[in-house]
């Protein structure tokens, strides 16, 4: 996988317009306090950032920095 990151990928993410796969940067990695099982990663394309939570058997496998590639993603209800 290459290490460039996906123009626009938060933006694309946020309106579900990717067509196939996105290629973003972990920026912090946190676990949600009404949920200890559950993790929120903060990813970013180099301009926007967006959290984003994990499935329990996604836990654990990102570290702070890994470049990623996002294959799937279901977008959760806006406050």
């Amino acid at each position: 996988m290459s290490a460039s990151l996906t123009p626009n990928a938060v933006e694309l993410i946020s309106r579900s317009e990717v067509s196939s796969s996105v290629v973003v940067q972990v920026v912090e990695i946190d676990k949600l306090s009404s949920s200890p099982e559950t993790f929120r990663l903060l990813i970013s394309d180099s301009v926007n950032a967006v959290w984003a939570v994990l499935t329990p058997k996604m836990n654990e496998k990102f570290n702070k920095g890994d470049v990623i590639q996002i294959t799937d993603y279901k977008l959760g209800e806006r406050e």
